[in-house]
């Protein structure tokens, strides 16, 4: 595609407009002068003569008439579908993404009390994300080491604590503990034989196990008296202050990595982006 040189053409169609060049430069903000430069540009170009020229006068010629119909239906056509991609980016939703427990149980409660001034599309994903075919401007990703090729951005470690239904931390000694299953990609994640060895301790009793494939079920199952779960006290922030979980103990266990907030480079320039950085950084626990 050989296309002349857009400037020059939309000086021309000013000046065409205007009949004049003085003209053509007050509302371009330039002088007459670049106005004349950039016409002789484009005319040498095209290869043809776009104005007479005669006292300062100028008026198309036959080649001038012709280019000046397609340009001016040509350069309103872009301005208006430019336009139209503007506003379209000004209304789109920014899209973030996240596993399901954190969006569930930390993401959502996170974003509701941040009072964004613009549309917030939220989705569950697990790792890894296409950011760039999906559309997602934030991933929130447990340790992010998936995304070397993207900007990460710190945003909290969490820590497990046992926890338990009211019923359950009444007398949790004899109480079926909750495995979670993190997955094969993960081979340091906290498992009750690493509670006991923290703590020194030791169960009083060898009680029935039941294995979870999520911390959001696990902190479910322990909330409906499944039994005792070490729980992520991050996604357990809400059902700590309902009363809903009960901690069973002061300390906790930090986990081996920590939460970032996955973005593409580019987004270091997108405002949206990084108001929502920033607001995601002061809600983290």
């Amino acid at each position: 595609m050989k296309l002349p040189p857009l400037n020059a053409l939309r000086v021309f169609e000013t000046a065409a407009r205007k009949g004049s060049f003085v003209a053509a430069g007050d509302e371009l903000g330039v002088t007459s002068a670049a106005v004349s430069l950039q016409v002789r540009t484009l005319e040498s170009w095209l290869g043809r003569a776009l104005f007479f020229r005669r006292n300062n006068q100028i008026r198309l010629t036959d080649a001038g008439e012709d280019l000046y119909r397609n340009a001016a239906q040509s350069l309103a056509e872009i301005a208006d579908f430019t336009q139209s991609v503007q506003n379209a980016t000004a209304t789109r939703a920014l899209v973030i993404s996240a596993v399901p427990s954190l969006t569930e149980r930390w993401l959502i409660p996170a974003l509701a009390k941040l009072n964004a001034a613009f549309p917030i599309k939220v989705i569950s994903a697990d790792d890894p994300v296409d950011l760039e075919r999906t559309g997602v401007d934030i991933h929130i990703s447990y340790g992010g080491r998936q995304y070397p090729d993207h900007t990460r951005t710190a945003l909290f470690t969490d820590a497990v604590q046992p926890m338990a239904a009211p019923a359950i931390a009444a007398d949790p000694s004899n109480a079926p503990r909750i495995e979670i299953d993190w997955g094969r990609n993960f081979t340091s994640a906290p498992r009750w034989s690493d509670w006991y060895t923290l703590t020194g301790t030791e169960p009083s009793a060898t009680p029935p196990i039941w294995i979870a494939t999520s911390t959001g079920m696990a902190l479910t199952m322990a909330e409906q008296g499944a039994g005792v779960v070490l729980g992520q006290v991050a996604l357990a922030q809400q059902a700590l202050a309902q009363g809903t979980l009960i901690a069973l103990d002061p300390n906790s266990m930090p986990l081996p990595a920590g939460y970032f907030a996955i973005t593409g480079h580019h987004q270091s320039r997108n405002s949206k982006v990084q108001t929502l950085l920033r607001g995601l950084k002061s809600a983290a626990p």
